[in-house]
């Protein structure tokens, strides 16, 4: 949870051929892009898993995030995460301390655009991916399309993202992160909400309402 909720780090090279234009798999991307660009606010209740079945590891947590432009909230556990588009705050309940921190900055040394930004999940395909689309199935009882992501960059600590998206909706079901070191994350919605009001001041961190904890400001 230190870089915010960590949605990702991803399992090995899995040797599929990709077109990097798979026609069917951009354009069903594209329309649940644009579909989530129509809210003007999105509320999603999630299920996140990690398992490493070689480490003998799996953890499970409830969560929410709240989005509103480049804004948003994340709750995993007692442990949130604020960001009002500029600055990042990352509140850890056990520890009793709150990190603070520039998105820029981050994005400036070389992080992933996607853990500082959580609201780009939807459109990472667009840059530095192959992608193909896999097919129809279920995913928790619901009939999805499946599409494959693969990076160009073989660098990257993860070989692949799955991305399942709710047949009838156009609308983000579930994503899976595969990661080389064996790892696995899924954030699986089980709910959506729109268009709900949110004053901006809802996505930052309100120092009075956790007097005790302890500021660490990254910020250069």
């Amino acid at each position: 949870m230190k870089k915010g909720i960590v949605f990702l780090v991803l399992l090995i090279f899995s040797g599929y051929l990709f077109a990097q234009h798979d026609t069917e798999a951009k354009a069903l991307l594209d329309a649940v892009s644009l579909e989530t660009k129509s809210f003007e606010t999105i509320k999603a209740g999630f299920m996140y898993t990690m398992t490493n079945v070689e480490a003998d590891i799996e953890e499970t947590f409830e969560g929410t995030a709240i989005f509103k432009g480049n804004k948003y909230k994340l709750k995993l556990n007692e442990n949130e995460v604020y960001s009002d588009g500029v600055t990042k705050w990352v509140y850890l309940a056990d520890a009793e301390e709150v990190q603070i921190s520039n998105i820029a900055d981050q994005i400036n040394e070389g992080e992933e655009n996607i853990l500082n930004d959580p609201t780009k999940i939807l459109t990472i395909y667009e840059e530095g991916f192959k992608y193909k689309y896999i097919g129809e199935g279920t995913f928790d009882n619901v009939a999805v399309e499946e599409i494959d992501l693969v990076p160009e960059d073989l660098e990257k600590p993860y070989f692949k993202i799955k991305v399942f998206v709710n047949k009838g909706k156009k609308q983000l079901k579930a994503i899976q992160y595969l990661g080389k070191d064996g790892s696995r994350y899924v954030i699986n919605i089980k709910l959506l909400e729109t268009n709900k009001s949110f004053d901006d001041s809802f996505f930052m961190f309100d120092k009075s309402k956790y007097p005790n904890a302890f500021e660490v400001d990254l910020r250069e």
